[in-house]
């Protein structure tokens, strides 16, 4: 029996995502450009390059879980996942996703990516 490969999702960038909120999203013209607060007052950005695509849906003021990534050929398909609303059960419809060629985050966050 043949094995199919099959894409996964896989969490990427700098672990600082976690628990930060997006203050703002800037178009500058194939690139995206996402300014972070994170939970320890940290102000980051992180840069989409080789946008392709995209799905924002009132992305400022999202509170991320994580920024996940799946290959698709030459591209990534990009999402910056949203903690639900104020309770678990509640769904508040922001939304952001990004087919990208790839993405840099800035300053020190470097030596804080996930491999």
């Amino acid at each position: 029996m043949k094995e199919e490969h099959v894409p996964k999702w896989r969490y990427v960038g700098p672990s600082t995502v976690h628990d930060a909120s997006i203050v703002s999203v800037q178009e500058d013209g194939c690139r995206l450009i996402v300014n972070l607060s994170s939970s320890n007052d940290r102000d980051f950005c992180i840069t989409f390059r080789g946008v392709k695509e995209k799905n924002l849906i009132r992305p400022e003021g999202m509170l991320l879980y994580s920024l996940s990534a799946l290959e698709q050929g030459d591209l990534t398909l990009y999402c910056l996942t949203n903690w639900y609303g104020e309770s678990e059960n509640e769904y508040d419809g922001k939304r952001f996703e990004v087919l990208a060629e790839g993405f840099e985050a800035s300053g020190d966050l470097r030596e804080d990516w996930e491999e």
